[in-house]
């Protein structure tokens, strides 16, 4: 991609490809991998309950960084939204479960109505029971975080303290504190989740 190599390089200047190549060859680099939240929680919709949606969970911590002795880096960034995209699919799903559904209510009736031709009782009670039990698909993946975010930082080789730190609405929190060896060259994964 030696355009978009050109349009960089006029744009920071300063910065030579030389010295990058140098700095990855030297350096180590510490890839933090964050699970944030919890997945959006499937309820009946509250206007039919024969139809599911999903309900955002409160998420205590939104974002991370990752401090180096005493330096912190920028926060994680997004690498991709669980949640937004569950529940994106699920309404764009919508027309087939209804569709779904109403064969379903279509076959309830028509079995019925047969056991109503030979007892009227017995077809009435059948139909109230079949559709009473008939219910959201409730059923997900519920233990996944809502959020997949990432930060890499280039350190140099050697052991590092590294602290990981959750940041929203309930403040700063010291989520993890430990060690870490990084190598030169070479790719060192830390992953971290958050309940809160």
């Amino acid at each position: 991609r030696y355009d978009e190599l050109k349009k960089w390089q006029k744009q920071f200047p300063s910065v030579s490809l030389n010295t990058i190549k140098k700095e990855v060859k030297t350096k180590g680099e510490l890839v933090f991998i964050f699970q944030q939240g919890w997945i959006p929680k499937k309820r009946p919709r509250p206007e039919n309950f024969r139809f599911p949606y999903l309900v955002p969970q409160y998420s205590g911590i939104k974002t991370a960084k990752v401090m180096v002795g005493t330096k912190l880096y920028p926060s994680t960034e997004l690498l991709y939204d669980v949640g937004s995209e569950a529940i994106r699919t699920l309404d764009a799903d919508y027309a087939y479960l209804v569709a779904k559904k109403v064969l379903g209510v279509i076959a309830k009736e028509v079995v019925a109505d047969q056991i109503r031709q030979k007892n009227e009782g017995l077809g009435a009670i059948a139909a109230i029971v079949m559709h009473a039990a008939d219910q959201a698909d409730l059923r997900q993946w519920g233990t996944l975080p809502d959020t997949f975010q990432l930060s890499r930082i280039h350190l140099p080789p050697g052991e590092h303290e590294i602290s990981l730190m959750g940041f929203g609405p309930v403040g700063e929190v010291k989520m993890w504190t430990g060690k870490v060896n990084i190598k030169a060259g070479k790719k060192t994964f830390i992953t971290h989740r958050s309940f809160h």
